[in-house]
């Protein structure tokens, strides 16, 4: 399962990339549920191999931690960092449901994800 996550506005931090197969842990990721890395961030962009994916319905949170506390850091409830979901669903003023931003995997499969910052 490859992630390509392109947009990132400076490679400062790390990219921290969540995915799951279950609605109850997405977006959040949450502990123990879901598979997760940390990748180097670049602004020329970041590539991720989640290994040995067994075939099921996924969704992908990342987030672009600029400063490497290992959360997202918000202003107001407003992120000020970067993020994005796999399906690449709309803007909306809430994080995408499950159902928003799942897709199936059975083989390869390759996703390409487009960071977006608010502030």
């Amino acid at each position: 399962m490859n992630v390509e996550i392109a947009g990132l506005r400076n490679g400062k931090g790390v990219v921290r990339l969540c995915m799951t197969s279950r609605v109850d842990a997405f977006p959040a990721c949450k502990k123990g549920t879901s598979m997760t890395a940390s990748v180097a961030a670049s602004k020329a962009g970041v590539r991720y191999t989640f290994e040995n994916v067994p075939t099921g319905t996924y969704a992908i949170a990342v987030f672009h931690d600029e400063n490497s506390n290992g959360k997202m850091d918000k202003l107001m409830a407003m992120p000020t960092e970067g993020f994005a979901f796999s399906e690449n669903p709309p803007m909306r003023p809430r994080a995408p449901t499950f159902d928003e931003a799942h897709f199936s995997v059975s083989g390869e499969v390759h996703e390409s994800l487009k960071i977006h910052y608010i502030l």
